[in-house]
């Protein structure tokens, strides 16, 4: 189980929820926020996101043998082909489950779900690709705000997905050094920890204390839980 746990970087999952209730509140910038949809949103994101780290751990599988033979998959703790299959299932059934709250959250989700199999397929080769990982919590925004409210309030919307999609790509540009300079590690901890804190304030700003509060939670629940699993 922990090789699982460590393997689809749970320890970050409170940041995909912080993530979320920042688009709920661009969405109920116009429109009541229908709470059952956020949830649906919110799972969904969760399993992109351990999607996601599983591919990339099995692209990276011949990289990971060098560097990081610690980790679930060189190690021998999850088989490669068993890692595929769960990666697989995971984008699938978290673009799909978007469904169930309209149309353009669906697309949405199907962009950061390409987005994600995009990235993990490049990023060791194109420096570049770190914009793309910055997108994907850009598309988290996005694809939760239009499962409250389509269309969206444009201004908002662009402004906040543009700044994460910043602060994203600077924390993967650090991390892409990390294997390199092992002393960068816990620096890298603490700006992903620290989405959640640049949420709380955007919440803030958009008048939701309540949900501030919330995604402060989700940035102590994911400090707690690097200290268990390592998030990178």
């Amino acid at each position: 189980m922990r090789a699982w746990l460590e393997l689809a970087r749970v320890s970050n999952l409170p940041t995909c929820v912080s993530n979320v209730l920042v688009g709920a509140a661009i969405g109920g910038v116009t429109c009541d926020i229908a709470w059952p949809a956020v949830g649906v949103v919110a799972v969904a994101v969760m399993l992109l996101y351990v999607g996601g780290m599983a591919l990339n751990d099995v692209v990276d599988y011949r990289v990971d043998l060098r560097q990081r033979p610690e980790r679930p998959i060189p190690s021998g703790r999850i088989p490669l082909r068993t890692a595929a299959g769960a990666a697989i299932a995971c984008l699938v059934a978290g673009a799909g489950l978007t469904a169930l709250v309209g149309t353009p959250a669906v697309w949405f989700a199907v962009v950061l779900a390409a987005v994600i199999v995009v990235y993990d397929l490049v990023h060791k080769r194109v420096a570049a690709s770190v914009v793309l990982m910055g997108a994907c919590r850009g598309l988290v925004y996005l694809t939760a705000a239009a499962a409250v409210c389509w269309p969206l309030e444009v201004p908002v919307a662009t402004i906040l997905t543009a700044a994460i999609t910043v602060y994203v790509a600077l924390v993967t540009l650090l991390a892409r050094v990390e294997a390199d300079r092992p002393g960068i590690r816990i620096t890298v901890l603490r700006w992903l920890a620290g989405i959640s804190l640049v949420d709380a304030i955007f919440l803030a700003l958009l008048g939701r204390p309540g949900l501030a509060a919330a995604a402060l939670g989700c940035l102590v629940a994911t400090v707690w839980g690097h200290r268990r699993i390592l998030g990178t």
